[in-house]
Parts: C-alpha cells; sequence; structure tokens
C-alpha cells in the first residue's frame, strides 16, 4: 500500500481485545498494532507501511492520531455513551492529505 492508501480493519482482528483493553488505552493498543503490523503483516491483509493510513472500527473508542497514522471510529449506537461516539470519517479529494473524524451531530447538510 502507498501513503495514499486507506485501510480499515476490524480492531479485534488485528490483535485489539476490547475486553482487556482498556478504554484509555486503546489509542496506544492501536499504534502497537500498527507496528507488529507494518514489521509481520497478516497474510489476508496487504502490506502495511508507516505511511499507510489504518483506521480501527469496532473499538468502541473514538481516536484521531496523525503521528502514527491510527484512526478509531468508535461505535455506531450508543446505549447510554455520549454522542461524541458516534462519529464517521470522511473522506474527501479536495483534502485527502488529511483526514478528518466527524461525530454524526457535528456533520452540516
Amino acid at each position: 500500500m502507498g501513503s495514499d492508501e486507506i485501510l480499515f480493519v476490524h480492531g479485534n482482528k488485528v490483535g485489539i481485545n476490547t475486553t482487556t483493553v482498556k478504554e484509555n488505552s486503546i489509542e496506544p493498543a492501536a499504534i502497537k498494532s500498527k507496528r507488529e503490523l507494518v514489521e509481520r503483516g497478516r497474510s489476508w491483509l496487504p502490506t502495511i507501511t508507516p505511511e499507510t493510513h489504518l483506521v480501527y472500527g469496532h473499538l468502541h473508542t473514538r481516536f484521531y492520531n496523525e503521528r502514527f497514522r491510527v484512526y478509531g471510529l468508535g461505535h455506531w449506537t450508543a446505549k447510554g455513551a455520549p454522542y461524541h461516539q458516534q462519529c464517521v470519517m470522511i473522506l474527501d479529494s479536495s483534502f485527502f492529505d488529511t483526514l478528518r473524524l466527524f461525530s454524526y451531530k457535528e456533520l452540516k447538510y
């Protein structure tokens, strides 16, 4: 994958178990997971480089780390959680050098 490519993965499928990792440790776990994917990869994934943008789903925590190019979408339904957990990632070629993470309620139509 090149530096302009973005890969979406299910967090539990690349070594992040949300039942054993505390919520405030999800982002560091994602950074560690990406490092391991860069070093060893997975047979079912394309080659991942440090430049690859890696978006994790199903981690139930929203995060954005441009330095390591890892992002967490949070989750879509909130069962008592604050609305900021409901977010989407918008990929728009007009700002493709930057990824933006928005809460659903922040979007203007």
